[in-house]
């Protein structure tokens, strides 16, 4: 998958943790789980759930109509009609 090794890996996750990361997310992306989260808190109510390509490859999504992303118009530059 193209990680560093785990000694990077942890080098890399112990220096977050002395900058100052969120406990809770650090332990989520520990051993080189990667994502992309932001958290705005607006207080009750419905909540909105944004997806994001962190990685940026030179991938074509899936535009099959059973691909759910494809199907409701969520895959860039495509659309299912």
């Amino acid at each position: 998958m193209g990680l560093p090794s785990p000694e990077v890996l942890e080098a890399r996750w112990q220096r977050a943790r002395r900058q100052g990361g969120d406990p809770a997310f650090l332990l989520a992306v520990r051993g080189g789980l990667t994502g992309v989260l932001g958290v705005l808190d607006g207080g009750p109510g419905p909540a909105i759930a944004l997806r994001f390509d962190m990685d940026a490859l030179e991938m074509a999504e899936s535009r099959d109509s059973e691909h759910r992303p494809f199907r409701e118009g969520f895959v860039f530059g495509a659309s299912s009609t």
